[in-house]
């Protein structure tokens, strides 16, 4: 579900806080090699608020998280992508624990857009090829 609302966006948007935005930094660089044009930055505080100012524009939300409890703060989630919780669990593992969760459902998101668009995602990663050539000569 998540992979088809990427795929068939006209822009996405990616937010994060804390240790969670450098892996969403690698993840907006894998969609960029397939094509999709993204942009992340920091979340601002008020993070319900600001899904509903997006829901009310016509976005859809995909939302990566531990806590099943988001489900009822926010209505209307098209996508909601829970981790296993484990932060409390994990004591001094916690922080590595948390970015492997969401590294892997992100590649597994990554990996089912470009399966969702295999001719025009290999295309691409061709052209990519041809001007690293370019570039080394």
């Amino acid at each position: 579900m998540a992979a088809r609302l990427i795929r068939g966006a006209k822009k996405v948007a990616l937010y994060a806080v804390g240790d969670s935005y450098v892996t969403l930094q690698g993840f907006a660089n894998l969609l960029l090699k397939i094509g999709i044009v993204t942009y992340s930055g920091g979340l601002v505080n008020k993070f319900a608020h600001e899904i509903q100012l997006l829901r009310s524009q016509g976005c859809k939300t995909i939302l990566v998280t531990a806590n099943a409890g988001v489900r009822e703060s926010i209505a209307g989630l098209e996508c909601l992508l829970l981790l296993p919780e484990g932060e409390t669990t994990r004591g001094s593992v916690a922080t590595y624990y948390s970015q492997s969760s969401i590294r892997f459902a992100l590649n597994c998101v990554y990996g089912e857009c470009f399966a969702q668009g295999w001719q025009e995602s290999m295309a691409l990663r061709e052209s990519f090829a041809k001007n690293d050539l370019y570039l080394r000569d």
